[in-house]
């Protein structure tokens, strides 16, 4: 059902720029979201500026209406306390990784797996973070290494089955605990400029188990910087890199969500919610990537974040195993 509305939609506004952040772009937003999800069921103020944009005309656009729901739908409300996590989460996010080409899932996961189902946090991360890339990939298309990605790509997709069913079967607590692990281990080996050798098997291994994290905790960017650090990029090769195999798994991993159920109705309106800051956050990187030095950056992020993911893991673990 959900997959059919996004289908209908994409139809009706197809010709519409995806990923603008103009008055017309933001008024579709705003019929999107009260055709589908009913949001004056979302009890927060913070979406009010962008319903405050009249686009062009009153119309919706074409068959739109259609997809409104019934007046007695009763979808539950979003929490204020989600919805602030929601913003703020994705705001750093988008910063962050436009400005060092990877990290938003690095950083978002475990924030909203904190006040959120890891079910739910892993397909809502790897949404925002999918847009985000897609800005990034535009501006760094030709600077890809397309060969290099095509093989990262393909091992990555036969790893994305795999890490689905460790998100469908573990617990939430162990969830947590391995999103706030792998965060922390992986935030350590990049500081440290861990390297393994390049070669093509070793770009399909990595693509693999970039595969398997994608769908399990949405952090499959750092194997993937780890070898791409090996190889000895320039800065623009690298961000091109990182960006367009994001972008490219993405679009595997987000199919593979809607056909296990995972992107809901919440999902899709915390994902609307989320955008319009998203852009702000990717604007305000992209403003800052010419005045800030990139690595003393990206090292302070790694720190906070190997910081915060070590004690997520460890909270998770003192909940999932007691102590007596």
């Amino acid at each position: 059902m959900v997959l059919g509305i996004l289908i209908q939609c994409a139809q009706d506004l197809r010709g519409v720029p995806l990923f603008g952040v103009g008055q017309y772009e933001i008024a579709h937003l705003k019929w999107f979201a009260e055709s589908i999800f009913h949001l004056r069921h979302l009890q927060s103020p913070c979406l009010e500026w962008i319903l405050a944009f009249d686009g062009r005309g009153s119309k919706a656009p074409r068959g739109i209406e259609l997809l409104r729901l019934p007046s007695d739908c009763d979808i539950p409300s979003v929490e204020v306390g989600t919805v602030i996590l929601v913003i703020f989460v994705t705001l750093v996010a988008a910063i962050v990784q436009t400005i060092a080409g990877f990290g938003f899932s690095l950083l978002a996961v475990p924030a909203l797996a904190i006040f959120m189902e890891p079910a739910q946090a892993v397909p809502l991360s790897a949404m925002l973070s999918f847009v985000n890339a897609n800005r990034v990939a535009q501006q760094t298309r030709g600077e890809t290494p397309w060969r290099l990605v095509l093989l990262l790509l393909v091992g990555s997709l036969f790893g994305l089955p795999l890490g689905l069913q460790v998100l469908l079967y573990l617990s939430p607590d162990l969830l947590r605990f391995l999103v706030g692990t792998v965060s922390a281990l992986m935030a350590l080996a990049i500081a440290v400029g861990f390297r393994w050798p390049h070669s093509d098997r070793a770009s399909f291994l990595t693509g693999f188990v970039s595969g398997i994290l994608s769908t399990s905790t949405a952090i499959n960017g750092p194997p993937i910087v780890l070898y791409l650090q090996a190889a000895g990029l320039r800065a623009e090769v690298f961000r091109g890199a990182l960006s367009n195999l994001f972008v490219l798994n993405g679009i595997f991993a987000l199919g593979s969500f809607l056909i296990a159920g995972l992107i809901g109705y919440d999902s899709l309106r915390l994902l609307l919610l989320g955008l319009p800051f998203l852009f702000v956050g990717h604007w305000c990187g992209e403003r800052l990537l010419n005045l800030l030095d990139a690595e003393r950056f990206r090292s302070f992020v790694l720190l906070l974040l190997g910081m915060a993911s070590t004690a997520i893991a460890i909270a998770a673990l003192l909940r999932a195993v007691p102590f007596w």
